[in-house]
């Protein structure tokens, strides 16, 4: 993984979340929630860092800095959209980040997420699954075993 990622999340360890945004992707004005096209999140003491799909289709990409919305003109937009009202969110919002790890995929043999692990026994995982991003609470045990997914810690 990029040093500059981890680094973020090293960072991030014992700072509460803040904001929660997407890159949500818009079609006829039907807003699709279900798959962020990309999810920026901000902690009390870092800056963005946002998470997306890589380009190999099948890992979990990172970058620094805010998102932006796209006019596609005919085929839609990507908005940026408040997640924080978002019971999945609502959850783990203003509460401290206490480990990271990521999520190895042997069948892919790539890391393909990361677990975010908040006080009070709160988890959020994100998670590219077939050139899509996934968030979960919990992961499926299906999604766990079908991609042989292990858990290493960041340090």
């Amino acid at each position: 993984m990029e040093d500059k990622f981890l680094k973020w999340l090293r960072d991030s360890i014992g700072q509460k979340l803040i904001s929660v945004l997407a890159l949500i992707y818009v079609h006829e004005g039907v807003k699709d929630f279900d798959n962020p096209q990309e999810l920026s999140l901000k902690f009390s003491s870092t800056g963005y860092g946002k998470f997306k799909c890589s380009y190999d289709g099948a890992s979990i990409d990172w970058q620094e800095g805010e998102l932006h919305g796209i006019d596609m003109d005919e085929f839609g937009s990507e908005v940026v959209e408040d997640l924080s009202g978002f019971k999945l969110w609502q959850r783990v919002l203003d509460k401290v980040l206490v480990d990271a790890e990521l999520l190895y995929s042997s069948i892919e043999d790539t890391f393909i997420g990361v677990k975010l692990s908040f006080n009070g026994d709160n988890y959020v995982s994100v998670i590219n699954l077939g050139d899509e991003l996934f968030v979960y609470q919990d992961i499926p045990e299906e999604v766990m075993n079908d991609q042989r997914i292990t858990c290493s810690g960041i340090t």
